[in-house]
């Protein structure tokens, strides 16, 4: 085997610049990649259900020097649970529903309802929410025996603590029933005890 006919056009595309830029912009990117990711590998951190979770509220002290760090504990708390049955379903145009009231406290961070339906013929449920003011907060209607609503942090913000109403709403079908169940997930300050917070 001839060395050299290996080894000089090797030695001339190296000898080349445009070559050796690129080799070594490509070295460069894969350094500062490799930095990037080690310190987002440090950065991250697998937090349990359940555990206080340090939360930078994006304010500052009395000198505004540096960021105030509040500690929020993930609580799940289940706020509903009930079941119905309806002998004929019917779209309740004049508001007649099946009614079920529930809390919301301070703190709230998602809110999960869960309506399962079931019926001889056709069952066909929709989910309505009413917010503490009475006015309808969210809905879910679709041509279907079973409804779901999600309410995020934003939305029951807007709407507020207080007593919420999950309207059920027998649309269509024979020999109906049906169960409902409610979930809120609170994020609350860690110097709250028992989840009272002082005024």
């Amino acid at each position: 085997m001839d060395i050299e006919m290996i080894t000089k056009p090797l030695l001339a595309w190296f000898d080349n610049r445009k070559n050796l830029y690129g080799i070594a912009a490509f070295i460069g990117i894969i350094v500062l990649l490799a930095m990037d990711f080690s310190y987002y590998a440090e950065a991250i951190e697998t937090v349990p259900f359940g555990s206080a979770v340090p939360v930078d509220t994006g304010g500052a002290d009395t000198n505004d020097t540096e960021p105030i760090i509040t500690n929020w504990t993930v609580v799940k708390e289940d706020v509903l649970s009930a079941s119905g049955s309806v002998a004929i379903g019917r779209p309740n145009s004049d508001g007649d529903y099946q009614e079920h009231p529930f809390e919301v406290g301070d703190y709230a961070f998602t809110l999960y309802i869960n309506l399962t339906g079931d019926g001889a013929v056709r069952p066909d449920f929709d989910l309505y929410l009413l917010g503490p003011s009475g006015k309808q907060v969210a809905s879910a209607a679709s041509a279907e025996a079973s409804e779901h609503l999600v309410m995020d942090s934003k939305d029951l913000g807007r709407a507020g603590a207080g007593t919420f109403t999950a309207q059920v709403d027998p649309y269509s079908g024979v020999g109906l029933e049906y169960s409902i169940t409610g979930t809120v997930i609170y994020h609350v300050p860690e110097e709250c005890e028992g989840g009272v917070c002082p005024a």
